[in-house]
């Protein structure tokens, strides 16, 4: 249910919308970084959905400490809805 969810919401993902969620986490992002993090769900959400291997691509994109806590919220909330 939740995946069909996603799935029709994805499109009206806006980087606004990232940005309040990630300060909701205590995570501050830079520009570069919330535009990375963006067209990645943009092109890869139905693979996230799916594995838990996609977001290792992010890896080497991203800092160290804000991909620890990329995939820490990604398995929390993966295990909590799908």
């Amino acid at each position: 249910m939740y995946k069909e969810l996603i799935k029709k919401y994805i499109g009206n993902l806006k980087l606004e919308h990232l940005r309040m969620y990630a300060s909701s986490e205590n995570i501050v992002l830079s520009d570069e970084e919330l535009s990375i993090i963006y067209q990645f769900i943009q092109q890869n959400y139905e693979s996230l959905l799916e594995d838990n291997t996609t977001i290792l691509q992010l890896k080497n994109l991203l800092r160290e400490d804000l991909y620890e806590q990329l995939l820490f919220l990604y398995q929390k909330n993966k295990t909590k809805y799908l």
